[in-house]
């Protein structure tokens, strides 16, 4: 039984994103976990996933950015004995760059208990005689076969209960009914944990019985405009209790109604409702495709060159929402053998319309390669 156990999770923080700068997200990051000695109470920290938003240059600001923060960050963690661990996130966001964990370690040298995390596992942590349990997304296609390893990993292990899921992907609750999408059960996996699952993915913050869904650290999208932050759970002999931490200097995303206003009106709303938002805020005006200005956002960005600016256009047939929708590509998945790789190649070949000399190079290779 733990007698007392103080742990931060967090999760999706996507740096490197589009919009909402990496500068800016470290900078809260910074903030969320200064060192100081309420810091210094926590545990555990542990990293659900989606700390990136896509694959990075290692030359690029942001990777130099994120390697610097990535330092602190150990060193802070090394300094106070905090333990970390990564879990890894959607493959198209994260893709494995959470090992720069441990590059960093290495190369630094800290004494820091870090351990990236890229497959379903259960860990036992001696250190808190706590068993974890690891679901990465899209672990298999279906949640139904994770489920069913989930099962043969506690069989393996003689644990009917792990203390603590830390999971990636998204609960049937979380989503409307029509998503097509892989959908974990949330009955399944509190049924199995002891203390908290801890959930990423989905940038809402989210609770449902034992389950906390983190949400985004930062705002990354317009009409996302709730609290941003990350969760604190305090696990005692006594209780389990969760805190949110809430992202107070979180990107402001806002949306101003302007439609029907001739731009003089236009104007005077902008510095009436913008006077108190900070630098670098991302504004979007929402107007019909006929209103003036949908033609003037030129005057718009000159005028206001502080804010960030975007137009949506309220007449035209809008997408399905996208802040509570899995938006990864539904991809087919064909075996690969020496009687269809010709083909495959072919197909793959004509779809990124490559040149005819390259066409028949590739196929020459094949024919060297003694493949049909």
């Amino acid at each position: 039984m733990i007698s007392k156990l103080n742990i931060a999770s967090i999760s999706d923080i996507h740096l490197g994103h589009r919009q909402t700068p990496t500068r800016k997200i470290i900078e809260n990051l910074y903030r969320a976990f200064p060192d100081t000695e309420a810091t210094g109470e926590l545990d555990l920290i542990i990293f659900g996933g989606d700390l990136f938003d896509g694959p990075l240059a290692h030359h690029s600001d942001d990777a130099i950015l994120i390697q610097l923060w990535l330092f602190d960050f150990l060193k802070l963690c090394a300094k106070r004995d905090i333990v970390v661990r990564v879990l890894e996130g959607t493959r198209s966001h994260d893709w494995k760059q959470n090992a720069w964990f441990d590059v960093v370690k290495t190369i630094s040298q800290l004494d820091v208990d870090v351990r990236y995390v890229s497959d379903l596992s259960i860990e036992y942590i001696e250190r808190f005689d706590i068993h974890v349990l690891y679901v990465p997304d899209e672990w298999r296609p279906e949640t139904d076969q994770t489920w069913l390893e989930v099962n043969q990993l506690l069989k393996e292990k003689a644990l009917e209960h792990v203390d603590f899921t830390v999971l990636h992907g998204a609960f049937a609750e979380q989503l409307p009914e029509q998503a097509n999408v892989p959908k974990h059960h949330s009955d399944r996996y509190e049924s199995i944990t002891r203390y908290r699952v801890l959930a990423g993915h989905i940038h809402q913050r989210w609770v449902h019985g034992r389950i906390l869904g983190n949400g985004s650290f930062d705002r990354l999208v317009h009409g996302d405009e709730g609290a941003k932050g990350h969760w604190r759970i305090r696990v005692t002999d006594s209780e389990v209790s969760a805190r949110f931490i809430e992202n107070r200097h979180a990107m402001l995303y806002r949306t101003l109604k302007v439609s029907g206003l001739p731009m003089d009106e236009v104007l005077t709303k902008i510095d009436q409702e913008t006077a108190q938002y900070p630098e670098g805020s991302q504004v979007r005006l929402q107007c019909t495709s006929t209103d003036p200005v949908v033609n003037a956002m030129d005057v718009v960005k000159k005028r206001y060159r502080q804010f960030v600016w975007s137009v949506k256009t309220t007449d035209r047939k809008e997408t399905q929402a996208k802040l509570l929708v899995d938006h990864r590509p539904r991809t087919k998945h064909v075996p690969i053998s020496e009687s269809n790789i010709r083909q495959l190649l072919t197909e793959q070949l004509t779809a990124m319309a490559v040149s005819p000399e390259i066409m028949s190079r590739c196929q020459s290779t094949l024919t060297q390669l003694g493949l049909p």
